[in-house]
This record gives structure tokens, sequence and C-alpha cells, in this order.
């Protein structure tokens, strides 16, 4: 008998053995990818996501024999949802040090790219939250109607409330993409990030170059989008934010809840709420998975026998349809794709 065995504890002994472990319910689909995060591990289904942590992450030591391995949901979205697959999936596949160099973060991108993702989950979750709350409001309005009693106009009631919470959300997943940018480029961005990427990326590869031309077209939905949290918190006579629940028009007509930014200039705007929120969660996930594929394609290391580049897959290569972009390489109408 080795020394060490015959020194084992009880507990060295149950966490040294295999084991076993049945993840989420049938609805959640089967398992799709496993992502390494810190200490966790992100096991994504096609329809939910699970951590799972070994009791040894949560009691390094091994002074406690009753520590179990756990699991516990995450998300109830999984590989099948684009958000999942343009924010965690996409962070997967493009961050990696084989391709961008063994000093860049891999975990600090990865870590980013969840948080990203839960905060845009978060913002849908909102908006199917008030298009439910809208709804039911509707359907209670046509009945008073009908009945053909005096107009009482429906409500939400909590209109700019959740206007509110989804404007933090919003300027948080803003930040996260600050940060992802930074991890990239550091100090050379500097307060107003968005601005001091734009100037960079001009400098560095052109007024021509596609990365330049991706940040010079989405810098006012950024800008805007970080104004937005300012002028709810911050609000000026001729910079501030209204929103309205249901209301009647002069023209007779019942306008569903909507809001309005008031800004100097021709910048105004006006829409029903859950057109908003339905079109920024699209266009920050959209943002998301492009900016990660520039700074990507921008960074990765040159390899002498092929010229790598980050390229969108045909769909025919993909592992997940939803996830497009991969390294690889073009050799003349080929896209071959490597890792």
């Amino acid at each position: 008998m080795s020394n060490d065995k015959a020194n084992s504890r009880p507990i060295d002994e149950i966490r040294n053995s295999a084991m076993s472990m049945k993840i989420g319910a049938p609805d959640d689909g089967t398992i799709t990818e496993m992502v390494c995060v810190g200490d966790r591990m992100l096991v994504v289904m096609e329809r939910a996501i699970h951590v799972m942590q070994l009791a040894d992450s949560i009691d390094p030591d091994r002074n406690n024999i009753a520590i179990p391995n756990t699991q516990q949901r995450l998300l109830s979205r999984g590989a099948d949802d684009p958000i999942v697959a343009k924010t965690l999936l996409t962070a997967q596949v493009l961050f990696k040090k084989t391709h961008l160099g063994n000093d860049f973060d891999e975990q600090r991108g990865l870590t980013l790219s969840l948080d990203l993702l839960k905060d845009i989950a978060t913002m849908a979750d909102m908006l199917n939250a008030t298009q439910d709350a809208q709804d039911t409001a509707i359907g209670a309005f046509e009945k008073e109607t009908k009945a053909g009693r005096h107009l009482m106009l429906p409500a939400i009631g909590d209109a700019e409330a959740r206007c509110d919470a989804f404007a933090q959300k919003v300027g948080h997943a803003v930040d996260i993409l600050r940060d992802m940018a930074c991890l990239f480029y550091g100090e050379a961005l500097k307060k107003k990030w968005i601005d001091s990427l734009s100037k960079l990326t001009k400098e560095r590869y052109g007024c021509e170059d596609p990365f330049t031309k991706f940040v010079e077209a989405a810098a006012p939905f950024l800008l805007t989008l970080r104004e937005m949290r300012n002028m709810i918190e911050h609000p000026k006579a001729d910079q501030h934010i209204k929103v309205f629940d249901f209301r009647l028009l002069p023209s007779g007509q019942v306008m569903v809840p909507s809001i309005e930014t008031i800004e100097p200039g021709d910048k105004s705007f006006q829409a029903p709420l859950t057109s908003f929120m339905s079109q920024v969660t699209d266009d920050i996930a959209n943002v998301a998975e492009l900016l990660m594929t520039y700074l990507c394609n921008t960074h990765v290391q040159p390899f002498p026998a092929f010229p790598v580049q980050v390229v969108e897959l045909p769909l025919e290569q993909r592992s997940n349809p939803l996830v497009r972009m991969s390294y690889g390489c073009i050799q003349g109408d080929q896209i071959i794709r490597i890792g």
C-alpha cells in the first residue's frame, strides 16, 4: 500500500473518486457546450444554462466532508437562443490565447461575455414582461369598451419604473463592451471610450478598414444608449426622457406605453416602449458579436503557414447554426475552419 493511499482521509477518497451528475431537466434539451469560467463550469444546454461547482471549489482545504458537488440553473436560455450564441458562445470561440497570444486574459474575456449575456437576457425578460402587461391591459380595455361603459384608459401602472430599470441594464451592458475593448487596447481608450476607439481605429487601420467603419456606424447607437442613462439619472430641461403609460391622443386613438427623448437639435425621438426595448436588445447583442469579431481579428497572432483571421463560417461548417464566427483561413473560394 502506498503512503499516499495509507494517509488519505475519507474526504480525500470521496473527492478523488469518479463522479456523475444529471444536469438540468428534460425540457432543457441536450448538453451542447461546456464553458469554464473561473472555478465554475457552465453547462450550456439547448434551452438552459446550468453552473456546476465541484466540492473542491467550494471547500478547497477539504475540511467538510458533507459539502457536495452542486449545480444551479443560471439562465432559462441556452444554445438555441441568439443572445447566448452572440455573446457567451462567440466569446468561447474567439477569446483564445492560442490565437490572441499568451498575454490575452482569456478568463476575463469569458467572464465579461457571461456578464453581458446576463444583462441582455434580463433586458429581453423585461421586454417580455412589459409586453405581457401591455397585452393584458389591452384585453381588459377591449372588454370594457364592448360593454359600452365610459372610457377608462388601460394602464400597466409602472411604465416609468420599467423604463428606468431597463436603462440601467442597458448602461451596464455598454460598460461591459467598453471593458471588452480595454482588454485589447487598455489605456489607449480614455474616459470617453467610444470616441477614443473611433479615433484609434482610424489612426491604426485607416478610414476604409472594416473595423473603422463598424465603429463609426455603431458609435451613434452606443452614445445614445450611454446618454439615455444620463438623461434618466441627471435630467436637464433640454435633455431628458419622458415615459408615458397608455394615453388618449387628440386624434381619438389610444397610444400604447411609449418613450420620448428630449434632446437639442434633431436627436429627439419617440416610440412605443416595447418597440424601443426590442430594438435596443437586438442591437446590443448584434454589436457585441461584431465588436468581439473585429477586436479578435485585428489582434490575431501571425501563423506563418496560414493567414489566420476571423471568418464567418458557412452554415454547414458551424457546430451551432447561430454561432457564425470562428478562426480560419481563406484559400481561393474555400473557408477552412481552424479550432
